[in-house]
């Protein structure tokens, strides 16, 4: 099984751990952030921008996490330990929709990303 204390992405669709309709959060475990006390980092990305990024990036996996946070600009959030939300990111974790480490490498996430992108935005549209 693998842990968030590995650091891997962990890929929430709506309604998991959010309700936002359109948007998709990707969670990772940061243990050097916060002065090395460690945080989640919270990626908010919403669909329109997941296909828009896809298809500026001409399906590179590796360019596309390359300009996410440039993307996603002001939709990065911290989650710091100690806190009820940490808490609940740390137990919930497991139940991701995408893990990488354990449903596949960048490459898959990069897929998995574009391809709920577009189901979410087409039920959007």
């Amino acid at each position: 099984m693998v842990s968030y204390l590995d650091g891997y992405d962990a890929v929430f669709l709506p309604g998991k751990i959010h309700g936002a309709e359109h948007h998709i959060y990707i969670i990772y475990y940061n243990p050097n952030a916060d002065n090395e006390n460690g945080c989640f980092e919270i990626e908010v990305l919403d669909a329109e921008g997941i296909i828009k990024l896809c298809e500026y990036v001409n399906g590179d996996a590796e360019k596309f996490f390359t300009l996410l946070p440039e993307w996603f600009q002001g939709e990065w959030y911290y989650c710091y330990r100690g806190t009820e939300l940490f808490d609940c990111y740390a137990s919930c974790y497991n139940e991701a929709d995408f893990i990488v480490g354990r449903d596949g490498g960048l490459e898959s996430e990069f897929n998995f990303l574009h391809e709920q992108a577009e189901k979410i935005y087409s039920v959007q549209r």
